[in-house]
């Protein structure tokens, strides 16, 4: 982002918004003069780049959390524990999580034993 000095007077531009408009525009606090703020410059740009199945997997309450989606009986998706009293059982059921949306890699907690495991 570069710096805007007023034509008028030469001080220091402030970035400012008007609300009905929702748009910004360059003011200057000693004249009153007002710029407009050119359209596609970006303002702030924030990436996070954290790895979101560790801080999942840190939250051990996942299993009583009733807006997750849960797998009921489904025999294609089975606890890895094998000391899990829902292996060999047809009454399991998992929640599960999709914390990257873009490779389609899933968490899964079995609400039995709260093993959990991904799908990478």
């Amino acid at each position: 982002m570069e710096i805007e000095f007023c034509k008028n007077c030469d001080n220091l531009l402030f970035l400012y918004s008007e609300e009905d408009e929702k748009k910004l525009y360059y003011g200057c606090k000693t004249c009153g003069e007002k710029q407009a703020k050119v359209v596609n410059q970006c303002i702030y740009n924030n990436t996070y780049d954290i790895d979101l199945s560790e801080t999942i997997n840190s939250n051990q309450f996942l299993k009583e959390d009733v807006t997750l989606p849960t797998i009921k009986d489904n025999p294609n998706i089975k606890c890895p524990n094998a000391d899990c009293e829902s292996v060999g059982k047809d009454d399991s059921e998992i929640v599960y999580i999709k914390y990257d949306g873009e490779n389609m890699k899933y968490l899964y907690v079995c609400k039995s034993c709260q093993t959990k495991w991904t799908n990478q």
